[in-house]
């Protein structure tokens, strides 16, 4: 069986986490079995070449200026805009045979699936906004489903498969494997993980930092996690050397997993990481980036399973400070078990499943 995913990743606006979660999901298609490609296009920040690095087939779209693509005051991509990206997708993989299509996309729509549907058997739509109507087989939301149901109900039709919930978050399954680790008292944060997303185009990185360091706390290291489209490298560098703290910094690091389990807190922005920390157990302040974030972030919060520090546009340096100056230690192991409660790393697993039983 061959699998399509249509995906992108862009340093301004989409940022890293559609290809990575794609990624997770592809990697356990191929140890099945199934042949897998990838359709991206040539934004700043593609990723295209980790997917090579990975051993995947990748086709190319031509590179574009995002902004130009969007409908006036709507980050979705023109009507026009999206069929003649359905007749590219088409003309790119014209020799691939065509079972499977996997939309990750904000901003392709009805118009775009409509189109291509009768080319492939069955169309999968990973989405997370609930904002726009979809034609698709499966339509698969992570994020917590207590109100899914009502927030895709006008957008859906009624004979779509919905896949709701952080039991089908796709996490790596690397981050399994550490979650069986087991979870000791702590009585003093020593190691902790900063992470603000693969591009973060804010540059919330450098406001964590700088909080850290103000807060004067004694720690043995500080891993910096950053992808290969962060901006602001020299930056962050430059601020190190002024810093009291041991650091080590990771550059589209495979080792996030490890570094999870290692850490004693994460310092981390609401996307995809806060399943793959709960995977792992492990405790976390968590700054909201996007308002699609807010919502599951805040639920989260109430479950036990990290603390937020606010929206990035909100938060300060000093934000970061007073939060770790009053972190109470004995929160740390409870935050730890009430994660694991929450995902449990086998969504990947779950959604291979679940497009097995449509195609029998």
């Amino acid at each position: 069986m061959n699998v399509v995913f249509r995906v992108d990743s862009e340093k301004s606006i989409l940022g890293t986490g559609h290809i990575h979660r794609c990624l997770n999901l592809a990697e356990e298609l191929r140890r099945q079995n199934f042949k897998i490609s990838f359709l991206i296009r040539k934004f700043d920040g593609h990723l295209g070449r980790l997917l090579i690095k990975k051993k995947f087939k990748v086709f190319f779209l031509k590179k574009k200026k995002i902004k130009k693509l969007f409908l006036k005051n709507k980050k979705i991509y023109k009507k026009k805009i999206q069929i003649e990206e359905a007749k590219k997708t088409l003309k790119t993989i014209k020799d691939t045979k065509k079972n499977f299509l996997i939309i990750d996309h904000y901003f392709l729509d009805k118009t775009y699936e409509s189109y291509i549907k009768n080319y492939f058997d069955k169309i999968i739509v990973i989405d997370d906004l609930a904002n726009r109507k979809h034609e698709c087989d499966i339509l698969l939301d992570q994020n917590f489903s207590f109100r899914n149901e009502k927030k895709y109900k006008k957008y859906l039709s009624s004979n779509v498969n919905t896949l709701f919930g952080p039991s089908f978050a796709l996490v790596g399954k690397t981050f399994k494997k550490f979650r069986y680790i087991k979870i000791k008292k702590k009585n003093k944060i020593n190691n902790i993980l900063l992470f603000m997303g693969g591009s973060d185009p804010t540059n919330e990185t450098i406001k964590a930092l700088e909080g850290v360091n103000l807060s004067n706390l004694k720690f043995k290291i500080i891993n910096i996690v950053v992808g290969s489209s962060y901006n602001y490298l020299g930056m962050l560098k430059r601020k190190l050397n002024k810093v009291n703290f041991n650091y080590k910094i990771y550059i589209q690091t495979t080792k996030m997993a490890e570094l999870l389990r290692r850490a004693d807190l994460a310092i981390i922005s609401g996307g995809f990481i806060t399943w793959e920390k709960c995977v792992v157990g492990t405790p976390s302040l968590v700054t909201i980036k996007s308002k699609n974030q807010y919502e599951n972030c805040r639920i989260l919060e109430k479950k036990g399973a990290h603390m937020i520090l606010g929206k990035s546009n909100n938060t300060t340096s000093l934000t970061y400070a007073k939060k770790l100056k009053n972190l109470k230690i004995s929160s740390l192991s409870l935050m730890k078990i009430k994660s694991r409660k929450i995902c449990d790393g086998n969504g990947v697993l779950r959604v291979v499943k679940k497009m097995r039983l449509l195609i029998k």
